[in-house]
């Protein structure tokens, strides 16, 4: 009997380990700020791009239906040369490319060597390429609206490297001359890639809970083991 229940529990904290781990890789995809860039295996295009910057529209009423686009993302030296192609959608429309400029920015930096002595340069690490693009947006209807401005990026030393971002806005048109209605379809308004905060709480809620159960049941196992070896 006791040799059947240590099987069952062992196949329990087993199973519950399991769980633990089927769980926690969604949270750590989730967790995943938008915006920065990610390889087409989900991996993140660490240390080439910066996250996307969308400096209008913002989140606001505007009371024209003519709106500017304006973004920029850093591509840093340090990733080597990054072709960069940008475009945009609205309300879930088709990508319209946008035409970019490539600025070098130069960051300094001080080194100190063992003797003490400072030199100052351009730093190879912190310097970067800001890519800017700018567009109006015309005859937008009255309603609110999602923007969303889309990255992809190749390093031209390595072209199989390529990284894919994104980041979405919304703001609404009231130019007086109609109802305001939503164009936004209600999908959008929580990506599949961007679960809601509640989703995120309740998955790290129930992981932590299986993590605890598994504790106590491998702990009552171990107890058990203790009382079966002192009265052999």
């Amino acid at each position: 009997m006791y040799m059947k229940f240590k099987n069952c529990a062992c196949l329990a904290v087993f199973g519950l380990l399991l769980m633990s781990l089927c769980i926690l890789q969604p949270i750590q995809a989730y967790t995943a700020e938008e915006g920065f860039a990610y390889t087409g295996e989900g991996k993140f295009f660490g240390g080439y791009t910066s996250t996307i910057f969308i400096d209008s529209p913002i989140n606001t009423t505007y009371t024209t239906n003519q709106v500017s686009l304006n973004f920029s993302v850093r591509a840093f030296v340090m990733g080597g040369r990054i072709d960069t192609a940008m475009s945009y959608s609205i309300d879930g429309g088709d990508n319209v490319t946008v035409s970019t400029i490539s600025t070098f920015v130069p960051v300094e930096s001080t080194i100190t060597d063992a003797d003490g002595i400072k030199t100052t340069g351009v730093s190879a690490f912190w310097s970067y390429y800001n890519i800017s693009g700018s567009v109006e947006l015309t005859d937008l209807q009255s309603g609110q609206h999602s923007l969303t401005v889309f990255g992809n990026y190749t390093r031209q030393s390595e072209p199989d490297v390529t990284g894919f971002a994104m980041k979405t806005v919304y703001f609404t048109i009231n130019d007086g001359n109609s109802s305001i209605i939503s164009n936004i379809d209600i999908d959008e308004v929580v990506p599949e890639s961007e679960p809601s905060t509640i989703l995120l709480y309740t998955s790290a809620g129930v992981l932590s809970l299986i993590i605890v159960v598994s504790f106590v049941l491998f702990t009552k196992l171990r107890q058990k083991d203790k009382i079966k070896i002192t009265h052999t």
